[in-house]
């Protein structure tokens, strides 16, 4: 018989997090597609990143239909997705077993239940990884373009981040894993939060809390991951990106699965 644990209980609230910096071309596609679902109990939890163009004008201008539905925090200071999504999760009240997902500020939702689709598997697994539909620059999206599925082998060997986990998938995962990962495994060398890439530095700690079999993997398409966009990771220091990703996936795994 499973064991009930305090987290099992899933709050009906959908927790989206956008963090978004100059991104006045795409954000109302994202809030759009969001405003589109048909499962109706979400929250997003809004946060400019200082940005110098019209991004938060345009998140303002749905403020008045939304409510309470769009939370809006402008930073003070310039800060990044990891810092803004630890920030954002560690002085929330939501309760350990609520589902968080974050949502690019140059993506978007590509059909209207998404959700819905996200919630269902969460009544099973504590981690979820849905298929997205990668847009780059200049090109067709084409079939192999799909990006789906468990990691390359469809194992984990002890050592979690030496597997290729396909993490530009749509990501949706319970606080509890979260509020579990040390604040150390979320920076540099020099005691500053990454930059990039956000999903790694997240996302690894996750996978190994989690356990093989508290992750779940969707079969329909949800999400566009929009490299097409001038902000996008992959358009700006590559380099860096890199190795910070090679730092993250050495590190020797230090979290044992959690009951």
């Amino acid at each position: 018989m499973k064991t009930q644990r305090y987290y099992d209980t899933i709050p009906h609230t959908f927790h989206l997090i956008l963090p978004a910096w100059n991104q006045e071309r795409w954000i109302a596609n994202g809030i759009e597609s969001v405003m589109r679902q048909t499962y109706s109990d979400w929250q997003i939890d809004f946060i400019d990143d200082l940005s110098t163009d019209r991004t938060l004008e345009i998140a303002r201008r749905y403020k008045s239909d939304l409510g309470n539905k769009l939370k809006i925090t402008v930073n003070q200071r310039h800060k990044e997705a990891v810092e803004n999504i630890a920030t954002c999760i560690h002085n929330s009240d939501w309760g350990a077993g609520t589902v968080i997902g974050i949502l690019d500020g140059d993506d978007w939702f590509c059909n209207d239940h998404a959700f819905e689709i996200t919630m269902g598997w969460h009544k099973e697994y504590d981690v979820v990884f849905s298929p997205s539909e990668v847009h780059e620059k200049n090109r067709v999206p084409r079939s192999e373009n799909i990006v789906r599925g468990m990691p390359v082998g469809k194992r984990l060997p002890r050592n979690r981040r030496k597997e290729r986990w396909n993490l530009a998938q749509f990501r949706t995962f319970k606080k509890y894993l979260f509020m579990a990962i040390e604040e150390a495994d979320l920076r540099n060398g020099q005691g500053e939060y990454f930059l990039y890439p956000y999903d790694t530095a997240i996302m690894y700690p996750i996978i190994e809390l989690a356990g093989w079999g508290r992750i779940g993997f969707g079969d329909e398409i949800v999400y566009v991951n929009n490299r097409a966009a001038e902000r996008h990771c992959n358009q700006l220091n590559k380099k860096e990106m890199m190795h910070n990703k090679r730092i993250i996936r050495s590190r020797t795994p230090s979290y044992q699965v959690l009951p």
